[in-house]
């Protein structure tokens, strides 16, 4: 599949010795750049990458390299270590595929995404370097990297798996694990009397301890799950720890956000 036959509805068909279209009149029977099985590979590519709209953030665009390069290298695709290492320069070097954010072929998950980060490994389509945005020839001319030739099965390998759903659902976990220790420290902030705020060092002094069997006696809507995660992550020896943001500003935002969240999502917030 895909190495002599086509892909898709056309599995069932098989890749001739030759060029059919060569014999029809205008066709060219010689002087092609790519054999019949590059053709395939960079064809299947190309076709896919159709995507429109604003690019992606060059963040998401990034952790799909990533996440692509790690699949990869399980061993569990057709692919040769020569393409996976110039996957993995792009990451390397900071070269980051320009990736439209609306399209989707509909099945075997980010086909049409993938395409456009895989289109800049051929020198095709655009990329950011360096904070300018400029065609993949030129980006990978001035990374100091070469196209790549795609071989069997190459193109399904790049093209042909749920990266970019995968690279946005870990960007959303990391931030909302973010908000929730944010929402931590401000629960602290709330219902211990007893916490200072020190303004010049920036730093929150808890200085009581904060015992989970205090809220559950107080029957205060707090869950002991909670209750513990601020008592092991903000207090140390029973009696203090620092708990360092860069200003009242940043957790005041932080915690505003992760409330219009919630709020959008019909929650009331842990």
């Amino acid at each position: 599949y895909g190495v002599t036959t086509g892909f898709g509805s056309n599995a069932d068909k098989l890749l001739g010795a030759h060029r059919a279209r060569d014999e029809l009149p205008g066709g060219n029977p010689e002087g092609h750049d790519k054999t019949l099985m590059e053709e395939l590979q960079y064809n299947l590519v190309v076709t896919h990458a159709v995507n429109v709209g604003e690019a992606l953030p060059a963040e998401l665009a990034r952790a799909m390299l990533e996440i692509r390069v790690n699949t990869l290298m399980r061993g569990h695709s057709g692919i040769r270590a020569s393409t996976l290492r110039a996957l993995a320069e792009l990451l390397n070097r900071g070269v980051v595929p320009v990736i439209p954010a609306k399209g989707s072929v509909g099945a075997s998950g980010d086909l049409s995404p993938l395409s456009h980060l895989a289109i800049v490994l051929l020198g095709e389509g655009q990329a950011v370097y360096r904070g300018e945005r400029v065609s993949a020839a030129e980006a990978l001319k001035r990374a100091g990297l070469q196209p790549v030739k795609l071989s069997f099965k190459e193109g399904l390998a790049l093209n042909n798996g749920t990266t970019q759903m995968l690279a946005t659902a870990v960007l959303a976990l990391e931030k909302l694990e973010s908000l929730l220790q944010t929402a931590d420290l401000a629960a602290a902030m709330k219902y211990n009397p007893n916490l200072h705020v020190m303004l010049n060092s920036g730093y929150f002094d808890l200085a009581t301890p904060f015992y989970t069997a205090d809220y559950e006696m107080k029957h205060l809507p707090i869950s002991p799950a909670l209750a513990k995660n601020i008592e092991t992550h903000y207090y140390e020896s029973g009696h203090m720890v620092y708990a360092h943001l860069p200003s009242l500003k940043e957790l005041h935002d932080n915690v505003a956000a992760f409330i219009g969240r919630t709020d959008n999502l019909g929650a009331t917030g842990r």
